[in-house]
This record gives structure tokens, C-alpha cells and sequence, in this order.
């Protein structure tokens, strides 16, 4: 029997020394006879014919167990190639593939018997495939012949067509007087998505806005990013292997420090508030986590520290708190100011009421006249006091719904004019109206402009001492139409000119004098914004204020500019 991958006989070593040491001895015991039957046979002759025969079996001996040590290395360097875990390929000179070891089914998805005798380009997709066999041409043919041991990256292809990233390390042998490669190939797959995985943690890191800090179990600071020189104002280089506590402000109490230490040294996670200094000796807040980092055994060896700086959060949470007591503040003040309102109209009216009942039986009529006068104007003051609680209400709720119209403003306006004139004669005031003839309409709601042109005018007239002038000018200007009501009253510090548009805020030194509601600018600010315009105001103490109503003209083409 015949070992069909090395030429050996398969029998054991054993079998094969008993039968060599047979035949050698029936031999010498064959010729020994032989020479029985020469007289001539000397001693000497026979001592040498047995160092003979003892020579050939103690070398027939030694080759046997070369032959067999040389199985034994042979079948352990098969097995070490089998449970490889590179895959392992020889190729001829031409590129056939000679022998395809385990490992290199299992990556390749082939079978050995797919693979010898084809050519090796079948594991590459393209370009590498079609450009296989002009690489071996070059490298057997060429002036110069490159090193090519050394490992380099290309891609490989399964037998489902997949490609896959793989490491290829291929040298040249020489067997049999046949020149072969050999290439060493490992997947490497896994290690790209572990770098990538750890290129994208890195960068995580690197970038993130929250300031990380890594330390030896000491304390010591072996990295930050830059994040925390952002913070900090200190570099990384004046931070490695420092203690975090160089950002100490003393501000922090000192038993926030002991908590955390008496937490991590026992494995813990610790999370807290520290007040730091900056390098430029600025205080900040900063919310902190850390967290122990053990190893395989389970010893605390670094602690992981992430750190945000909540500084411009607390602050703002500050403002959000100081504006909500703001507004509480208002809200008290709006239902202590409307009792005092609400009730200042209804004590008239029920006290003519009791009069005119008194002067009917006495036939008073002048005075019942002047008396319903006052009932009517305390009514109507009430009204408009309701009126504003309601509209308010309504834009707070979104329920607030226009009915735009196109409008003339020529027209609009000389209807406002009886109500203009009324309030200045009773004030003794001097009106000028500027209104050019002709001007372009507006696509608005006529109620609600209205309602904002007197609220604006009403004010005018409410502080402006008696003698002064109020002028209302309407113009167009640059696509937009522009009511102006001026006034030389008392005007408006700069500090204020935005608090008179917020709910429930009234100005002044003389404030709590004044009367209404303080909602009428918030609502007509609202009311002038839901039709795509704008107030603006300019004012200075004691020189008057002046008010402007924008709003846009439509073009032409569109629904609203025909």
C-alpha cells in the first residue's frame, strides 16, 4: 500500500525494522552457507562480511527512522496549516492554484475541490481580476523585482459575490525546481468596523461640547478634549498630569469634594455641582458625572469625568424664574388695579341712578340730563375696560379671528374723524390731520384698525396736558402704508418704550394714578402684527411720542391688489 500524497509506505515503523532486520539476517545466513563450502573462508573474511551486513541493517535502521520523523514533521505542518486561522494559497507561476487550505474555505466560501486548477484571479473581483495575471507577468519578466512580502490591503471576493477588505501577504519558493507563490490572507473584515467603530467614538469624543476628562486612579489627568480647554481656557498640554482641583474656586463646599472621593474609591458613580475658575479667573458652574474605569480583573484604574458647563443655563433658568415672579407680580397688581377699575364706573352708575329716581319726582330735568350723561360715559368707560379683558383673553387663546377687507383709507379715516374731534374739544386739544387724497388701499380688518387707531389716539389724548396738539399723518412709503399719531404730552423714557407693549404694564412715575387696564399697546401691538405689520414708537421725557402703525400694501396680482 502506497500513502497517495507523499510516495511512503503505509505500514508502521515497527513492522517495517522487523522486516528489514528479517531479510538482512537471511542474508548473512544465506551467504554464511555459502561460504560453509569454501575451505578458503577465513575469520577474517567472515568477521568482515558480518560488519557488513551489521552496517547495512544499522543504515537501513536510520533511514527508516528519518523517513518517519520526516512523516511526523510533514503531518504536524498539515495539521498547523489546517487549524490555521490565515488563509494559506499556492499558486504556479501562471497563476493556478495548487493547494487551498481550510482557513481560505472559510473566508473564500469555496470548497478546495472548487478551487485547485483555477486560476487564482476567481477569488478578486474587478479591476484586481481582469489585472491578476499582468501583475505575475510584470514581477517574473520585469527589470526589477519588488518585495513583495510586505503586507498591503486590497479587497477580496466570496463566492456569493460579496467583497470584503482583506490583509494579503504573498512571497516567492522555490519546489521541485517549480517557482511557486504563496499568499497569506486574513480578513479583516471586523478590525474595519472596530476602527471605524472607534474612529467615530473618537471623533465623538473629540467633538462633543461636553467637556471629557480622563484620569489615573491617583487623580492624575491623562486626557482631555477640546471641549474642556474651550471651558476651561486651559490647554492640554497644561493639563496633563495635573489633579482637576487646579480648577478649584473655594467656592464649592468642601464636603462635595469628600462625597465624591468616599463614592468612586468604591466603585460608584458619582454625580454632582462644582463652582470652578477658568484660567482667566472667570467662575462657572459646571454638572458633573464620573465614572470608575475597572479592568479585566476588576481594579479601579482610571475614572472617566464628564463636564458641562451650566453657567448660561442657570442663568437663564434664573430669568425664566425672576420673569415668571414677573409675572406674577403683574397678574396680582392687573386684579388689584381691575377691582379699583371695574368698580370706579359702577359707583356712578348706580349712585345717578338713585339720583335720577330722585329728581324725576322732583321734576329735575337738567340735572336728570347731565346725570344720564354720566351714566353713559362710566357705562361706556366699563365697556371698553370689558373689551379689552375679552379681546386679550381671546389672541392668549389663538381665538382671536379677522375679517380682512380691502379698504380705502381716505374713507376709513373720515369716518373716524367725528370721534377724533370729540375727544379733543372735551380736552381742549389741537388736532392736524395729513391724509393726501388719494392713497392706496390696504387688505385689513376695518374693526380692528379702527380699534387700534383710537387706543393709539386715546392715548395721545390721555397725556397730553389741555392746549397741547396731537397730529394724525397717513402716508405711503415703500410699499407700505404708515399711521403716524404724534403727540406733545409727556412722552415715554427709552428704559420703558418696550415695557409698554407687554400685558399688564403701565409706565410712569405716576402709574398707579393712571387709569384702564394696560393691555390696550399689547393688544394693538398683537392686533397689527396678525395683519403682517408693525408699531414702532419714538419718544423722549417731556417732548411727546410718536407712534407708527405699518402696514403693507398688496402688489398687483395678488387676490388682495386688484
Amino acid at each position: 500500500m502506497k500513502n497517495t500524497r507523499n510516495g511512503l509506505p503505509s505500514f508502521s515503523t515497527g513492522f517495517m525494522l522487523f522486516l528489514i532486520a528479517a531479510i538482512v539476517f537471511v542474508s548473512e545466513a544465506v551467504i554464511m552457507a555459502g561460504f560453509y563450502f569454501l575451505p578458503l573462508l577465513t575469520p577474517v573474511i567472515e568477521a568482515l562480511l558480518d560488519a557488513v551486513f551489521l552496517a547495512v541493517l544499522v543504515s537501513l535502521l536510520v533511514y527508516l527512522l528519518l523517513i518517519q520523523r520526516l512523516k511526523d514533521s510533514e503531518q504536524r505542518n498539515r495539521t498547523v496549516l489546517k487549524h490555521a486561522a490565515e488563509g494559506i494559497i499556492t499558486i504556479n507561476e501562471i497563476g493556478i492554484v495548487e493547494s487551498f487550505y481550510p482557513a481560505a474555505e472559510s473566508i473564500f466560501g469555496y470548497m478546495i475541490e472548487e478551487v485547485i486548477g483555477n486560476n487564482v484571479s476567481m477569488l478578486m473581483p474587478d479591476p484586481y481580476r481582469s489585472q491578476h495575471d499582468g501583475y505575475i507577468k510584470k514581477y517574473l519578466h520585469g527589470p526589477k523585482k519588488a518585495v513583495i512580502w510586505l503586507p498591503k490591503e486590497l479587497a477580496g471576493q466570496r463566492k456569493d459575490g460579496l467583497t470584503f477588505p482583506m490583509n494579503l501577504r504573498v512571497s516567492e519558493m522555490h519546489l521541485d525546481k517549480q517557482r511557486m507563490f504563496i499568499g497569506i490572507i486574513r480578513d479583516v473584515t471586523q478590525e474595519k468596523k472596530a476602527d471605524m467603530e472607534l474612529k467615530k467614538l473618537s471623533a465623538a469624543v473629540e467633538q462633543s461640547a461636553i467637556s471629557i476628562v480622563i484620569t489615573d486612579s491617583e487623580g492624575n489627568i491623562e486626557y482631555v478634549n477640546p471641549a474642556f480647554s474651550h471651558i476651561s481656557g486651559y490647554s492640554r498640554e497644561e493639563a496633563l498630569g495635573r489633579n482637576p482641583r487646579f480648577l478649584k474656586s473655594g467656592k464649592t463646599p468642601p464636603e462635595v469634594h469628600k462625597e465624591l472621593w468616599e463614592t468612586i474609591l468604591t466603585g460608584k458613580v458619582w454625580r454632582g455641582e462644582f463652582i470652578n475658575e477658568k484660567k482667566s479667573g472667570e467662575l462657572f458652574l459646571e454638572k458633573t458625572v464620573i465614572t470608575p474605569i475597572r479592568n479585566s480583573e476588576g481594579a479601579i484604574t482610571h475614572f472617566l469625568a464628564t463636564k458641562e458647563d451650566i453657567t448660561a443655563y442657570e442663568k437663564a433658568l434664573q430669568a425664566i424664574r425672576t420673569a415668571e415672579e414677573e409675572t406674577i407680580r403683574l397678574k396680582n397688581e392687573f386684579i388689584a388695579s381691575m377691582s379699583h377699575e371695574l368698580r370706579n364706573p359702577l359707583n356712578p352708575i348706580i349712585g345717578f341712578a338713585r339720583r335720577i329716581q330722585s329728581n324725576i319726582d322732583k321734576n329735575k330735568w337738567d340735572k336728570i340730563k347731565g346725570q344720564a350723561q354720566d351714566i353713559e360715559e362710566a357705562g361706556l368707560y366699563l365697556l371698553a375696560l370689558i373689551n379689552d379683558i375679552l379681546d386679550y383673553a381671546k389672541i392668549e387663546a389663538d381665538k382671536m379671528e379677522l375679517s380682512p377687507e380691502v379698504l380705502s383709507i381716505k374713507e376709513t379715516m373720515d369716518n373716524l374723524k367725528p370721534q377724533l374731534d370729540f375727544q379733543i374739544k372735551e380736552k381742549g386739544l389741537n388736532l392736524i390731520v395729513e391724509i393726501p387724497e388719494s392713497l392706496p388701499s390696504i387688505f385689513a380688518d376695518r374693526v380692528r384698525l379702527t380699534q387700534v387707531i383710537l387706543n393709539l389716539f386715546s392715548n395721545a389724548v390721555k397725556f397730553t396736558p389741555s392746549g397741547g396738539t396731537i397730529k394724525v399723518i397717513v402716508m405711503a412709503s415703500g410699499g407700505e402704508l404708515v399711521f403716524t399719531v404724534e403727540d406733545s404730552g409727556i412722552g415715554i423714557a427709552p428704559e420703558d418704550q418696550t415695557a409698554i407693549f407687554e400685558h399688564f404694564r403701565q409706565v410712569g412715575r405716576n402709574r398707579q394714578e393712571q387709569k384702564g387696564t394696560g393691555l390696550g399697546l399689547a393688544i394693538s401691538n398683537k392686533l397689527v402684527k396678525m395683519q403682517g405689520g408693525q408699531i414702532q414708537v419714538e419718544s423722549d421725557v417731556g417732548q411727546g411720542a410718536r407712534f407708527r402703525v405699518i402696514l403693507p400694501i398688496p402688489k398687483k396680482g395678488d387676490n388682495h391688489g386688484k
